[in-house]
């Protein structure tokens, strides 16, 4: 048998991975929606738990310290491939217009439609509010990680020469970018995400360099290694940030930042590895999940409200979490047949 290249082996990895983002941003997904459903334990509604549960407050601050900053790295490396290698974004009007009707058409449209009145059930809010919310962006409840990632492409698009060709460059402006960013969110100036979004831009770029030069990194560190790394890590923020924070708030947003951008590379790294060793692709739950998404990412959140209510104080709060979860992606996955039935409804979600 001929012995492969080393060009022949990268190429392969490099293929390999592209097949396994899909399964990956199925997994973060699912990850996003177990995140809410524990979150009420972390101060997360406006009602107090009835039976307090620290663990499933862990459960939600874990998650969340990996789970977006994955899928904005994920978004990076598919970037770098879909406009060098496969010259897809050529045009910056074409682009922005595509982007728009993925990111922001939802984000009006299911905002305004869906998610204002289903809020306004559970925390009522002013005429004032709802525009500052649904048509200025201003933590537009889940809709601000679509927000967000609008920015981080424009942002990435007139970054991309930069991005190739000045490593060194490239992370001083991330950097700096971050530091604009959360000195912007301190004082609410984040209208349209635009801050979140420059918060973001380091995963982004990420994601990026891992395409363009590193990707054998994606395979040389072992799925349980990475884990217990990032567990580790995060487990010691949980457990002391009360303690670092009265030390150094400089030191806790370091300590913070770091552990994101650990908690994206772990988890892109550990489930490309596990997607390409156990199939995940070729199961027919994940073809039907990752066709719906979208549509579970921009829906769940408010049918969470409802099994929050109903359920504070009835179970213990580990089964409540896990009765959120398992009604309310039943509830979502039930409107995404519907969903994606109908034209219109599909243009507005993005599909």
């Amino acid at each position: 048998m001929e012995k492969k290249s080393l060009l022949e082996i990268k190429n392969e990895k490099c293929a390999l991975v592209l097949a396994q983002c899909t399964n990956a941003k199925v997994i973060l997904m699912l990850s996003v929606v177990v995140c809410h459903c524990f979150a009420f334990w972390g101060g997360w509604f406006t009602n107090n738990p009835a039976i307090p549960s620290q663990t499933a407050h862990f459960i939600a601050e874990w998650l969340g310290s990996f789970h977006v900053f994955a899928f904005t790295l994920i978004a990076g490396y598919l970037f770098y491939y879909l406009q060098i290698e496969n010259q897809h974004y050529s045009d910056f009007f074409m682009f922005i217009c595509k982007k728009a009707h993925r990111l922001l058409v939802p984000s009006y449209a299911v905002g305004l439609l869906w998610i204002a009145p289903l809020t306004y059930l559970f925390m009522p809010f002013t005429v004032k509010d709802l525009i500052r919310k649904y048509v200025f962006l201003y933590q537009p409840s889940q809709l601000w990680f679509l927000g967000m990632l609008f920015v981080c492409f424009i942002i990435a698009w007139f970054l991309k020469k930069i991005a190739q060709e000045h490593s060194s460059l490239l992370v001083l402006l991330c950097l700096m970018a971050y530091g604009i960013g959360m000195v912007g969110i301190h004082y609410r100036l984040n209208y349209f995400m635009i801050c979140s979004g420059l918060m973001y831009i380091p995963f982004f770029e990420m994601g990026y360099k891992i395409r363009q030069k590193y990707n054998d990194l994606l395979f040389r560190f072992h799925p349980i290694v990475l884990l217990i790394i990032d567990f580790i890590a995060f487990a010691f923020l949980f457990f002391t940030s009360n303690y670092l924070i009265e030390i150094s708030k400089g030191i806790y947003f370091i300590y913070r930042f770091l552990l994101n951008l650990l908690g994206a590379f772990s988890a892109f790294s550990i489930l490309v590895q596990l997607s390409s060793r156990y199939s995940w692709g070729k199961k027919g739950c994940f073809k039907y999940l990752s066709e719906r998404t979208m549509i579970v990412y921009l829906l769940h959140q408010q049918i969470i409200y409802f099994f929050i209510v109903w359920l504070n104080g009835v179970v213990h709060p580990l089964i409540h979490g896990i009765i959120n979860f398992v009604g309310t992606m039943a509830i979502t996955l039930i409107f995404s047949e519907i969903v994606l039935r109908v034209k219109v409804l599909r243009y507005l979600t993005g599909n």
